[in-house]
């Protein structure tokens, strides 16, 4: 129980946090005899801010994802709901508001070792393609994760 006081915490990666579970994780293991190797790696660190949408003098709150790129600035606006209509439209230095099929299930993060699916390529692909300048997911529960709503994307080398 003790062990899980101390790293049953947030810790994303590159944070101070992480570096001090790990190296507590690492000294508990070869405490018990266990050989531990650490592989650095470089990481961003992302430090949330307001994030927010003002249509027609309402502000909107956003969650963001922790590796956006910012965004400032006023633009026309494209909804799309399925791979089609996102395949179809041009959306080059505009919001894209992804909604229904696109925004059923959280993405897998592009080049995953594990688990990237070929529906979700395409959809990151095709997004990655269109260059829209920001793009805004209407998204609301899923299976997958317990958060309403969910964050569509969260992937350091979507761009």
């Amino acid at each position: 129980m003790e062990l899980l006081k101390k790293i049953a915490r947030p810790r994303p990666a590159g944070t101070i946090q992480n570096m001090e579970i790990t190296d507590y994780i690492g000294s508990y293991l070869e405490n018990l005899g266990y050989v531990t190797r650490k592989v650095p790696f470089n990481c961003k660190v992302w430090e949330s801010q307001d994030s927010y949408l003002v249509i027609g003098g309402n502000k909107l709150t956003l969650q963001v994802n922790p590796f956006s790129e910012p965004f400032n600035g006023t633009r026309r606006a494209i909804l799309v709901r399925n791979l089609e209509e996102l395949e179809r439209v041009e959306c080059e230095d505009k919001i894209l508001f992804l909604t229904d099929y696109l925004a059923k299930e959280p993405l897998q993060p592009k080049n995953y070792p594990f688990y990237y699916p070929d529906e979700h390529k395409i959809i990151i692909d095709c997004l990655e393609a269109k260059k829209p300048c920001a793009i805004i997911a209407l998204t609301g529960g899923t299976s997958m994760s317990g958060l309403k709503p969910f964050p569509l994307i969260e992937d350091g080398n979507f761009h």
